[in-house]
């Protein structure tokens, strides 16, 4: 009974996020990504065709831009029901934020995971399909800090509070994200936070925007 009210949740959430079009086989031209069966065991293993209809993107009809943009919009739902499907029922974050990133330039995205209760305590959480698993790959401290792209395959964290800051440079090497300290340090007083121009990574210009979901209404009460 869990595992189906579990895969509900999942389904209730991934209807909200794309507007009660899920998975359409008609509109996105192309067989839709599997999310497994209500009586299958919860966990992270994805079938088949998910793998063979991820691979399928990097391959897509550039000629039909519509139909690819759908199925791409398919994928990244199942990520996110994919996601949910880790969790026991009602122990799902009552809001996560989550964006899409191909981190190792391989034409697929990865799936980033923002959790936790405030400024201090965020946490960054990495995805991605391999060998039809849905495997985690790691993760980043999210205190204070935003993850930055130049739209290659590293993506710079900078996080700075109080005077005392810390620089990152993180890639996927295979199924795990491997990171490289950057600068770290403790400012002067009034001295301003260093610009990553310093350090040679001025072009990682582009702060990474995550799309946000409360999962709080479908938590028991009482």
């Amino acid at each position: 009974m869990k595992k189906q009210q579990l895969l509900v949740l999942a389904t209730v959430l991934v209807l909200l996020i794309s507007g009660c079009n899920l998975f359409s086989k008609e509109q996105a031209g192309t067989d839709p990504p599997s999310i497994g069966d209500a009586n299958e065991p919860v966990s992270s293993s994805v079938s088949p065709d998910l793998s063979k209809s991820i691979h399928k993107e990097q391959v897509a009809d550039s000629s039909a831009p519509d139909q690819n943009n759908q199925f791409k919009k398919n994928v990244e739902l199942t990520y996110i029901a994919l996601y949910l499907r880790q969790f026991d029922l009602f122990a799902a974050p009552v809001s996560f934020g989550y964006c899409f990133h191909d981190m190792d330039q391989n034409g697929l995205p990865e799936l980033i995971i923002k959790t936790g209760s405030c400024e201090a305590d965020y946490l960054y959480s990495f995805y991605m399909v391999s060998d039809g698993e849905f495997v985690e790959c790691g993760s980043l401290s999210g205190s204070h800090a935003a993850l930055y792209t130049n739209g290659s395959a590293g993506i710079v964290r900078y996080a700075g509070q109080m005077g005392v800051y810390d620089i990152t440079i993180s890639e996927l090497k295979g199924t795990t994200l491997v990171t490289q300290e950057i600068a770290n340090g403790t400012l002067d007083f009034g001295e301003e936070y260093p610009d990553l121009i310093e350090y040679g990574y001025g072009d990682y210009d582009q702060c990474i925007e995550f799309n946000y979901v409360s999962t709080g209404f479908l938590v028991a009460k009482g």
